[in-house]
């Protein structure tokens, strides 16, 4: 995910296919951009944290779970974030 998101541009719609994605960073995004889940709620699981400062994003179809680092999932200082059909489980239900 971190790869997609270097090259991603303003207002890219980022796909992220079936699986656990451990990824246990912090992303932070300035620039606004859809990340969205394909396939049924539940089958793409995203271990990471994300900072959203850019004026707008969109966020759906995923389930998030805090990295070993840090209790939060999402931190959010836009204008307008848009949240649809997402999860967020505690560290010990996976």
């Amino acid at each position: 995910m971190k790869g997609a998101l270097e090259v991603a541009n303003d207002y890219d719609r980022i796909l992220v296919y079936p699986g656990i994605y451990d990824e246990q960073f912090e992303m932070s995004s300035k620039m606004p951009f859809e990340l969205v889940g394909v396939g049924e709620l539940g089958s793409v699981i995203l271990v990471v944290c994300i900072e959203q400062t850019a004026i707008t994003g969109r966020i759906n179809n995923l389930v998030f779970r805090a990295p070993w680092f840090t209790n939060f999932i999402l931190k959010v200082s836009t204008l307008q974030t848009m949240l649809y059909n997402n999860l967020s489980v505690a560290k010990s239900s996976l």
